[in-house]
């Protein structure tokens, strides 16, 4: 007798140990495997990490956070991140059937680097289909990006001069003016480029075209925007100034480089195109500079032109 009741105990204590801990939670961490991983209450709004957080990502020895709360800090997050992890706990909590939602952010490691992370979450709710918590996990898909990132640039690249080719200076350029108030657009040819590689060879014609885009580098700003439109031709976005004096400087100062160069005789026609005076849109300042460019061409080449401005 006393036998059998030590078996019933025995087979109670079973039964109440499997109640604490269902079988669902097993599978999802079966799922999340060997990770980050996290649970967010969304009772308390707390958003807790498992304890190997430290040790890839600067969480300054926390844990837990309150991710509602406006006071509360989420340095290991990137600032424009971390409102679409709040967005996206907030969405699963209201809307549990939605149960699984993934989204990619940057989190900063202990060397200080942002590191791109897929952030994926599931939602555990009571028995009447009120979310209790939402559990995810962080899995690091930081070099797959980098190698998307290298994809990106490679196809935005002129593989010989190592600037925007012409896809991606429209593109680019096109996007500056959206937030740009007022610049200027250089439409810049090389003059007698096909004479040079007709008569000194392509090795020639390259060498001086890889010369000529480093002479714009250096005569424009930093962040101005360079392309190469065409074999010969090249654009530069100079944005935020409506300095005609400062447009011209810039074009003499690329003439003048040109001219010093002993190896191989260099000039260029340069047009030069104010927005919003002389165009509203990519389009329309694109016509005006190639129009200016012209007005060089038909004076002789070498020089530049601004419209509205007497240039050279």
């Amino acid at each position: 007798m006393k036998y059998i009741q030590n078996r019933k105990l025995n087979k109670g204590r079973q039964k109440s140990g499997g109640q604490r801990c269902r079988s669902a939670d097993y599978s999802l961490l079966s799922y999340f495997s060997d990770t980050f991983l996290f649970q967010y209450d969304c009772r308390t709004n707390m958003l807790t990490f498992t304890p190997n957080l430290a040790n890839r990502f600067h969480s300054g020895g926390k844990r837990g956070f309150r991710v509602l709360d406006p006071r509360e800090q989420m340095d290991l997050v990137h600032p424009d991140d971390a409102e679409l992890l709040r967005n996206i706990l907030n969405e699963a909590a209201e809307k549990p059937e939605c149960q699984s939602q993934s989204i990619n952010l940057r989190f900063v490691d202990n060397s200080g680097v942002y590191c791109w992370m897929c952030c994926q979450i599931r939602v555990l709710t009571d028995v009447r289909g009120i979310p209790e918590l939402i559990v995810g996990k962080l899995s690091d898909i930081q070099e797959q990006r980098l190698k998307e990132q290298r994809l990106i640039e490679k196809a935005s690249v002129d593989s010989m001069t190592g600037i925007l080719n012409r896809k991606a200076a429209d593109y680019q350029i096109a996007k500056r003016l959206s937030t740009s108030e007022k610049g200027f657009l250089f439409m810049i040819d090389i003059d007698n480029f096909k004479l040079l590689n007709d008569t000194l060879g392509h090795a020639a014609g390259d060498e001086a075209l890889i010369h000529f885009v480093s002479e714009i580098k250096d005569s424009f700003r930093q962040e101005d925007l360079i392309g190469r439109v065409g074999g010969d031709e090249f654009i530069v976005f100079m944005s935020n100034t409506d300095q005609e004096e400062a447009a011209c400087i810039k074009a003499e100062h690329l003439l003048l480089r040109l001219a010093n160069w002993e190896k191989y005789a260099l000039s260029a026609s340069i047009g030069i195109a104010s927005y919003p005076h002389d165009g509203r849109n990519y389009h329309e300042l694109y016509k005006a500079a190639d129009a200016a460019m012209y007005q060089v061409k038909q004076r002789g080449k070498n020089g530049y032109y601004l419209l509205n401005n007497k240039g050279l």
